[in-house]
């Protein structure tokens, strides 16, 4: 993994009463530039992301409805819950 995760900071797990080490071992790192689309709201999503840096958007449309910051997971509801992906993120 090129990325380390430092688990104690991500909000998910932060409070996690079990041993998280080598639970890295099961992600990979993916790098995305400013305007990529990683979810598309009409495409099925299968994947849980984990941001390390930068900034994402939750968009429907046009509108901004949050910004997700470093340390933050997303796609959890549509990935573990097979929910319809219902915003775009990029």
């Amino acid at each position: 993994m090129d990325h380390p995760i430092d688990w104690e900071k991500v909000e998910f797990f932060k409070n996690a009463e079990f041993d998280l080490s080598g639970l890295e071992n099961y992600f990979i790192t993916k790098n995305f530039i400013q305007g990529d689309i990683i979810i598309d709201s009409n495409v099925k999503n299968t994947k849980l992301y984990i941001l390390l840096s930068g900034n994402c958007t939750v968009n429907k449309g046009e509108l901004v409805l949050h910004t997700i910051k470093p340390n933050h997971i997303f796609g959890e509801i549509s990935s573990l819950l097979l929910l319809p992906v219902n915003a775009d993120i990029q």
